[in-house]
């Protein structure tokens, strides 16, 4: 429970990044930080960070709440590089 949210929003999206077609962006405007965790962090936290990173803000996945589908450690260390290079932290 998070006693210092009084409402919670919803946000149903359409594609891999939880930005594109969905107000999050506005929604998040008095924020400047994020972190993202979920399920597939090659796809839809991949995306999802992306997009906010190109949104302005600063992001950090943390590892630990993120599970990837691809297994592979050589072809994961891609994605991760990837989003490294366009300033997504890691934790």
């Amino acid at each position: 429970d998070m006693p210092w949210i009084t409402t919670r929003i919803v946000i149903k999206k359409i594609g891999y990044s939880a930005f594109d077609g969905t107000p999050l962006t506005v929604l998040l405007r008095a924020v400047q930080d994020l972190t993202i965790c979920g399920v597939a962090l090659d796809y839809c936290v991949k995306e999802t960070a992306l997009a906010a990173k190109a949104d302005g803000f600063n992001v950090t996945i943390d590892l630990l709440g993120t599970a990837a589908v691809e297994q592979d450690p050589a072809k994961l260390s891609i994605f991760i590089e990837e989003m490294k290079t366009k300033g997504v932290k890691f934790t």
